[in-house]
């Protein structure tokens, strides 16, 4: 009886810590919400904010170095990131098959590439572009429905602040 007593107590002292750690274990969240102002001030990154955009956000990565804002234009959800790069690269953040591609030059200077992938009844675009004066990576996204004619270049260059870090 005694030893069915301490076992029961053993197992349900391990049980208590068992919750107890597992309530204290998790995946911290490596974004940090903030404002332009703060990314300003962490990272030295600007965005440009279109005129119009509405329900604006901002969060960055500092160990990465990427700023990202989220915003509506247009009633559209937009993504803009920026980050520090030593040459061209995906900051998107999106994981698609791009069955449409079109190079692009943003800025007037800025060579890059503008994307689209359907995801059920949503189309995606998406615009990356590489200031090689700057050495900074930028992306654009927008999720829409199908409509004719949207241009993800032209936000881009909404977005674009050429002669960051000269």
């Amino acid at each position: 009886m005694i030893r069915r007593i301490c076992t029961f107590a053993l197992v349900a002292l391990w049980a208590l810590a068992l919750v107890g750690a597992s309530a204290e274990v998790g995946i911290a969240n490596p974004w940090t919400e903030t404002s332009a102002e703060g990314v300003m001030e962490a990272l030295g990154l600007e965005l440009g904010v279109p005129e119009g955009a509405t329900d604006v956000s901002w969060r960055m990565l500092e160990e990465e170095q990427l700023a990202e804002m989220t915003f509506t234009w247009y009633d559209l959800p937009y993504t803009a990131r920026v980050k520090p790069a030593d040459a061209f690269e995906d900051i998107s953040g999106l994981y698609y098959d791009w069955p449409q591609e079109m190079e692009c030059v943003v800025g007037g200077r800025c060579k890059g590439v503008c994307r689209r992938a359907t995801d059920g009844d949503v189309t995606v675009d998406n615009c990356l572009w590489y200031d090689e004066a700057t050495g900074l990576m930028y992306s654009v996204s927008a999720q829409w429905p199908d409509m004719d004619g949207f241009d993800i270049q032209a936000s881009a260059e909404q977005l674009y602040v050429p002669g960051q870090t000269e």
